[in-house]
Formats: C-alpha cells, structure tokens, sequence
C-alpha cells in the first residue's frame, strides 16, 4: 500500500515521485500466487534453526539437589 504522506510536491513532481494511487495495492494472496506464476522478479525461500544451549551448571545443580532430597528422605 501507497503512503499517503509520501505525495509529490505540487509545483513539480520530481523524477522518482509517484502520485498518490498509482501504486496498485497488493495482499497475501496475489503475492503467493506471484511466486508461483513467475511474475515477480525474486523468489526466496528462508529456513530458522533455533538450537537452545543448555545451561550445564544448573543441571548439575538440580541433580545435585534431587540427590541430597532423596538421601534426606532415606534417613527418615
């Protein structure tokens, strides 16, 4: 969609200047099926890995501390 506070001056329009509703607007759909009719000049296709790192010294704390709760618990 065209932003309506980019307008062209009035006395001139300069060179890269489009008016107000010149540019066609577009949705999900028309750019979808642009990727697939090759009408649009770029295609691209993007892939996230996301791997979390694992926070060893708390680990071993928790074990630490679930050992010493179920030795505690033996003794009783």
């Amino acid at each position: 969609m065209q932003n309506p506070l980019a307008t062209c001056p009035k006395p001139a329009p300069l060179r890269d200047c489009l008016p107000p509703g010149t540019v066609n607007t577009t949705g999900f759909g028309d750019a979808f099926s642009n990727l697939f009719n090759s009408s649009a000049p770029d295609k691209g296709v993007q892939l996230t890995l996301t791997v979390p790192i694992r926070n060893r010294a708390a680990q071993a704390v928790q074990v630490r501390a679930e050992l010493e709760y179920r030795q505690g618990a033996d003794e009783t």
